[in-house]
């Protein structure tokens, strides 16, 4: 069961929204700017449900993969053609919505990987933070696509809250004195997770003789 919520929430994630198609194509800009805010909001609705249901259901050795498979997802689309793509279109954060097809696909896909990935690394923070150690590469991609998505028209006060958390989970910017993510495991977890409890032995005390209430002196 928890295997379909992992392939749901990779089929939410690496397909892209079109904003536009025969039926939108005169709309202008800004309309098309609208529409896929208002998609990108469910979506991100459909993510968050479906992480929760992750969190509530696994232990954490299948957390631990599903957190895998969907990064290494992530990665391949984010550092493949999305990223690539948006690069070389000159297109850049904070402009008008893209007029080509292509940037709008690779806009949207850059957009909705950053922000699950940051739902993901708030809420299993120990387990990404494992997954980013492990791929050397990956934790400066998310963090292009933090600053990207910062940058840009498409997200709303809720969004840019999640960012700057995960820019200070990150620390990419200094965490605010008040900073506490409640879903990380405390030391002592971690440290009862890896060492095994000690028994301690008890010592054997050599008594000597003892006088009792009722001994005569």
């Amino acid at each position: 069961m928890l295997w379909i919520y992992t392939v749901m929430l990779m089929g939410i994630v690496i397909r892209a929204d079109s904003t536009s198609n025969s039926s939108e194509s005169g709309y202008n800009i800004h309309k098309q700017e609208e529409i896929y805010k208002s998609l990108f909001k469910l979506k991100h609705s459909e993510q968050l449900k479906v992480v929760k249901q992750i969190i509530s259901k696994a232990d954490y050795a299948k957390q631990f993969k599903m957190v895998q498979i969907i990064i290494d997802g992530m990665i391949k689309v984010v550092m493949g053609p999305a990223k690539v793509l948006l690069e070389n279109s000159g297109y850049f954060p904070g402009e008008d919505f893209p007029v080509s097809e292509e940037a709008k696909d690779a806009l949207s896909l850059v957009v909705e990987n950053t922000v699950l990935f940051s739902e993901i690394l708030l809420r299993l923070p120990d387990i990404t933070h494992r997954h980013l150690k492990r791929l050397k590469e990956t934790s400066s991609v998310f963090k292009w696509g933090i600053v990207f998505c910062n940058e840009s028209h498409l997200m709303d006060a809720t969004r840019k809250k999640l960012l700057s958390l995960a820019a200070q989970e990150l620390e990419m910017v200094p965490k605010s004195p008040n900073y506490v993510n409640p879903f990380r495991f405390s030391a002592t977890q971690d440290k009862e997770i890896v060492e095994p409890v000690k028994v301690k032995k008890k010592k054997t005390r050599v008594r000597g003789p003892q006088l009792s209430k009722n001994s005569e002196l």
